[in-house]
């Protein structure tokens, strides 16, 4: 419950004041002689405008005393409002010549706009004193007085005096009904001086208490709100600290330093996916340790660096490449971790056979990498040899890269949604490779272009659809990189493509394909996306 609640409710109940705590306790219970008067002080936190003394309950009851003034009095039955000071206003009801039907519970209340408030309290009327103490008025008279016994007509008693009273035709006799009556009536008028100041005490005491606790949720509301970046700048802190420390530890450690012949841009020092240092396979991540994947045109380029990247990172590779690639040769040289399954991703019955050997050697698969694509470089229509482009080869590029592309990932994924999933629900990733060309296509391009264009187009909604088995898929559109494609080109050619780059300007390594690749299958967040690796280049015409 928040503070404007609780304050709600803490109005509520101070305005509910009637018979409801230590305040109105003094007057649950109130005694008074047959014959006598009695007088109940009722106290309230709020004035009211109508006030009423009642015989049992006001609602449905019987009503004695009714008024909206400050006063009212109804045969022995009265009513006196006073207006206190802070938080205190009392209402006096009495009873005047108490008989024994007077006895039972009364009500004393004060109706207004909001809660109603209501005291309740006990009148009990005990018997009369049957002896009393007579209280004698002597008047001035002559020195003879008459005896005890004798009695003149003028002599008034109200009760019979001791046989050793001498009074006088002149002499009155009263008598108080009981011998306690005035003890009662000074109590009486304690009681309607000091019930008030003790009232105020306790309210102004509730008072207080209230506005301490209230402030002390101020200052725990404030203190709560200013915590969330007290812990940030704490744990920005503690960030740099363990960054400093793990930069120590890299100098005074060379073991920690890990780099490989293939590709010197990824000498790095120890993460926090570090593998201990000595393993054998120099194991960068963690989350890549003990991962499948299956590469597609992984003999060769961008396949090729994405599959000993893979290894690299402890994880195991299959590669899917056409019986006449070199994939086995680099199969066997990347050890026991890496097979190959001679394949044309467009063959259903051959695509299978390597999802199939990917966990029958490793039990699993994780990872799917579609790098396996042609292009061919022909105008839509050829003017000087009045030839149009060959609807043949259109066709075959589509199909071998749109439908080539979509024949793995559709039986990939079947074996991906058998994987235990993590905390995440996570199950596997389907990495495709496409091209700026889906976006920048040259002259020539129109069916190459067209075919990245369509992987492009169909990342999202596959993505879409493997959602719910916790499978992401993510598309690369790769610029000018140094594949064995460009490596056939002359050199002067070679220079004015890496001149095309803006920055850095040179030609893309397939190592740096591959380090995407990887950075991609880590982080479970990138899903749905085409990204651009082109160093900021936008093809000309």
């Amino acid at each position: 419950m928040n503070a404007r609640h609780s304050l709600i409710c803490f109005f509520f109940l101070t305005l509910r004041d009637g018979n409801s705590g230590l305040i109105n306790a003094e007057n649950l219970d109130r005694k008074g002689s047959e014959g006598g008067n009695i007088t109940v002080t009722c106290s309230f936190t709020f004035s009211g405008r109508r006030k009423m003394f009642c015989k049992g309950k006001c609602e449905g009851g019987e009503i004695l005393v009714e008024t909206t003034g400050d006063s009212e009095q109804k045969g022995r039955y009265s009513i006196r409002y006073k207006e206190g000071s802070l938080l205190s206003d009392i209402l006096y009801v009495s009873i005047t010549n108490l008989t024994k039907s007077d006895a039972g519970w009364y009500q004393c209340g004060l109706v207004r706009f909001g809660p109603d408030s209501y005291t309740d309290f006990e009148i009990r009327v005990t018997d009369a004193p049957t002896s009393s103490k007579p209280k004698v008025s002597v008047r001035p008279s002559s020195t003879s007085a008459p005896s005890a016994s004798t009695l003149t007509p003028t002599q008034s008693l109200s009760s019979v005096p001791s046989s050793a009273s001498t009074l006088t035709p002149t002499q009155s006799l009263s008598s108080v009904p009981s011998s306690d009556s005035p003890e009662r009536t000074t109590q009486q008028g304690q009681t309607a001086s000091d019930g008030p100041g003790v009232v105020l005490y306790v309210r102004l005491t509730l008072v207080v208490m209230f506005l301490v606790l209230l402030a002390s949720v101020l200052i725990f509301c404030r203190k709560r709100a200013r915590k969330p970046r007290e812990t940030a700048d704490e744990a920005e802190y503690v960030n740099v600290t363990e960054a400093d420390r793990e930069y120590e530890e890299t100098e005074e450690d060379p073991c920690k330093l890990t780099c490989f012949e293939e590709d010197l841009s990824l000498c790095a020092g120890p993460s926090s996916h570090s593998a201990p240092c000595g393993d054998p396979d120099n194991v960068l991540s963690f989350v890549l340790w003990g991962m499948v994947g299956l590469v597609t045109g992984g003999a060769s380029g961008l396949g090729r660096a994405t599959v000993e990247r893979l290894i690299q990172m402890g994880a195991s590779a299959v590669i899917l490449d056409l019986p006449s690639s070199d994939g086995a040769a680099l199969a066997a040289s990347l050890g026991a971790r890496c097979a190959f399954a001679p394949a044309d991703v467009t063959s259903e019955e051959e695509v299978q056979s390597a999802v199939s050997l990917a966990t029958e050697k490793f039990g699993k698969l994780d990872l799917a990498v579609n790098c396996a694509g042609i292009a061919v470089a022909v105008k839509t229509y050829n003017f000087n040899k009045k030839i149009a482009h060959s609807l043949t080869d259109f066709q075959r590029v589509i199909n071998v890269n749109i439908g080539g592309t979509f024949n793995v990932i559709r039986l990939a994924v079947g074996e991906m949604g058998k994987n235990e999933p993590d905390a995440d629900g996570h199950r596997g990733c389907i990495i495709n490779t496409a091209s700026v060309a889906a976006f920048d296509g040259q002259v020539g391009q129109a069916a190459y272009s067209a075919s990245k264009g369509g992987i492009v187009g169909m990342t999202l909604p596959i993505a879409r659809d493997l959602a719910p088995m916790g499978i992401r898929v993510i598309t690369i559109a790769p610029g000018l990189f140094s594949t064995p494609l460009l490596a056939g080109l002359p050199e002067k050619v070679r220079s004015f493509l890496a001149r095309q780059v803006p920055f850095p300007p040179r030609l893309g390594d397939p190592a740096e394909f591959a380090h995407l690749v990887t950075s991609l299958a880590e982080n479970p967040m990138i899903n749905g996306e085409v990204i651009r690796l082109d160093g900021a280049i936008r093809m000309q015409p």
